[in-house]
């Protein structure tokens, strides 16, 4: 278990590693300079590439402890947490301006009234040819209605 434990707690600080050099690249573009941030170093730095320099507004939680014997893990945190403050992204609202806005509202209220007549009891609809049963061995359902 002692290797398993070893073997973890590696990965997880090539993964801490990687999010400080992802961290660091962005700070950087942030001032100006021109670099190549490095997102598929890590899984964590992978599945955070859209929080951090993506379109997203992101919140950082650094954790310090006010002991003196931990002064060197609390300094790291505040130094790390001051270079993620450098990132500036620019968020922009995800709107499909392209769609049909009157169309979209009369499909809403279809849907809610597909919706408040299921609640009320079975809705009966005429079934399409595509939905209609195929004949078995000579035996021809006749079907006109679908219970949905």
């Amino acid at each position: 278990t002692a290797g398993i434990r070893l073997k973890e707690a590696g990965s997880i600080n090539r993964s801490l590693s990687a999010l400080g050099n992802v961290i660091m690249a962005l700070a950087e573009i942030a001032h100006g300079k021109s670099r190549h941030v490095h997102y598929r170093d890590s899984k964590l730095t992978f599945l955070l590439r859209d929080s951090l320099g993506g379109n997203a507004k992101t919140n950082l939680i650094a954790n310090v402890h006010p002991l003196a014997r931990c002064f060197g893990e609390s300094l790291s945190t505040l130094q790390f947490a001051k270079r993620a403050k450098m990132i500036k992204n620019k968020v922009v609202v995800n709107e499909d301006t392209a769609g049909n806005v009157t169309q979209l509202q009369a499909e809403i209220k279809k849907l809610r009234d597909t919706v408040d007549q299921l609640k009320g009891g079975v809705l009966i609809a005429p079934l399409s040819e595509a939905d209609r049963p195929v004949e078995d061995e000579g035996v021809r359902e006749n079907a006109s209605c679908e219970l949905r």
